[in-house]
């Protein structure tokens, strides 16, 4: 099967281009076509998308009102000879061509799996989930729902766990800001705003603080930051490299920030963290240092670069995975035993998807990772993984809303 990777113009291109010769192919051995009109029927630029520009839809309103979605438009050449009777059953030509068009113009990214099936499979995790496109538009996807909901502009939403707000960023010409929108007064309040770039909103366990890294201008290093919504005190918590990721732990209500180096004192397997003790701001470094409960040796957790980490809702699961690169390996860690468990996510063909963006849905029974353009969704037990959603692309991990 061919499949168009959302990777630009030119590999889109070479995809249809070489799906086109093959449906040409086959329609040339289908057909009894006169030689003399080879060159003529080559030379036909049919199947193409048409992606208009305004202009062009503007005076082209009427004839595409109904239209939803590119369509797929075969231009023949008039001068083209009339066809001979077919030497394939109809019934054979039929599947062969729909086989070609799935190649052509598969559903994006996951055309392999039923959407009645995702839909049915996606009401297992109940509450729904807040995503972003590639164009910084948020959606809201019920787990009872086929299809979801445009929003408004924003990223890298992140929920509360009371369920009812999430919060997420927003761009001006300006500033950067951090915005907390509220599903039961449809209101948005505007918690900090700056003219560096802000990343990773999160709202803390008890829903009363707001936290998020503010980047320098240029890009050496990171501050994590956390903002009291009753007190409207904002305050510095740590300043760190270019780079990290962080998670408020339910359990106690800390921040821990993911670590790759640990200094002189780094320890043979473990991961180096920074626990933020709250609200005081106390800093104290840490290692965690777990086993394989099937081999009994250390985890090499050392190995992530740039830990990504994400808490379970209760406190005691910890997902653990490389935030640098995608990868196809992730760790459950089990806080209360120290143990680790190395896991994948395969798809129902087999195939092991190369992930990124590993995290908790909002009842903690499924693990959601990013795979090219959308959110597969692997059970805690030994059931295939499934797709959030099928028909739009999305863009970084989602928020869950219960």
């Amino acid at each position: 099967m061919i499949t168009l990777k959302p990777f630009g113009i030119k590999t889109i291109s070479k995809s249809l281009a070489h799906s086109t010769a093959i449906l040409l192919s086959v329609l040339l051995t289908a057909f009894s076509i006169r030689s003399n009109a080879q060159d003529d029927f080559y030379k036909d630029p049919s199947p193409v998308i048409s992606h208009e520009n305004a202009s062009t839809q503007k005076s082209q309103k009427t004839a595409k009102s109904n239209q939803q979605s590119p369509k797929l438009k075969f231009n023949y050449d008039p001068g083209i000879p009339a066809l001979a009777p077919l030497p394939l059953p109809s019934g054979e030509l039929s599947d062969a061509i729909t086989r070609l068009s799935k190649d052509l113009f598969p559903t994006p990214f996951v055309s392999d799996y039923d959407p009645a099936e995702a839909a049915k499979r996606r009401r297992e995790i109940g509450g729904a989930a807040v995503f972003e496109d590639n164009e910084r538009n948020l959606y809201l996807l019920a787990a009872d729902s086929y299809a979801p909901r445009k929003l408004f502009t924003g990223s890298q939403p992140a929920a509360a766990r009371s369920g009812d707000k999430f919060v997420y960023i927003n761009w001006s010409r300006s500033s950067v800001s951090v915005i907390i929108y509220d599903f039961k007064t449809s209101s948005k309040t505007t918690v900090f705003s700056s003219a560096s770039p802000i990343t990773k909103p999160r709202f803390s366990p008890d829903g009363k603080s707001i936290s998020y890294i503010v980047k320098s201008l240029d890009g050496s290093k990171s501050t994590l930051f956390a903002t009291s919504l009753s007190k409207k005190k904002t305050t510095r918590l740590l300043v760190g490299r270019a780079s990290f990721d962080y998670e408020w732990n339910p359990s106690d209500g800390s921040i821990w920030v993911a670590e790759s180096v640990c200094g002189n004192s780094h320890p043979a397997s473990g991961m180096c963290y920074t626990r933020i003790e709250m609200p005081s701001g106390k800093t104290t470094n840490a290692v965690l240092a777990v086993k394989d409960p099937e081999t009994g040796s250390n985890a090499p957790l050392e190995t992530l670069r740039i830990p990504d980490l994400d808490f379970s809702p209760s406190g005691n699961l910890l997902l653990l995975s490389e935030s640098l690169s995608a990868d196809e390996f992730y760790y459950i860690i089990d806080l209360n035993k120290m143990t680790a468990t190395t896991k994948s996510v395969s798809k129902p063909d087999g195939k092991t998807l190369l992930f990124n963006n590993v995290q908790w849905t909002s009842g903690g029974n499924f693990v959601a990772v990013n795979y090219i353009g959308t959110i597969w969704i692997a059970p805690l037990k030994d059931e295939p993984p499934f797709p959030l959603l099928l028909t739009n692309p999305i863009a970084g991990p989602a928020a869950w809303l219960k």
